[in-house]
């Protein structure tokens, strides 16, 4: 596999698609739902800010604007943390 960096650095390109999330070795639904504690039936899961949130079941409506809230970041960590599982 050919690991692109740059000066020592890993380079993870994230797209961030209206109706999914692309990595170069995975795609996910752009869906996240917040929940109060661990999921039980997802294994597709991001904890941040001591919140629970399952991420790829569902869709987010259209944002014109993907930094009016915190979805499209908190979708990005989990971008990351998917390429760098794969990896």
């Amino acid at each position: 596999m050919q690991e692109y960096n740059y000066n020592g650095k890993l380079i993870i390109g994230v797209d961030h698609g209206y109706g999914n999330m692309k990595t170069a070795h995975r795609v996910f639904k752009t869906g996240i739902d917040e929940l109060a504690e661990v999921p039980i039936v997802s294994e597709n899961y991001l904890v941040y800010g001591g919140k629970y949130y399952v991420i790829g079941e569902s869709h987010l409506t259209y944002q014109g604007d993907k930094t009016e809230t915190e979805d499209f970041f908190l979708l990005t960590l989990a971008a990351i943390a998917e390429e760098l599982a794969f990896r």
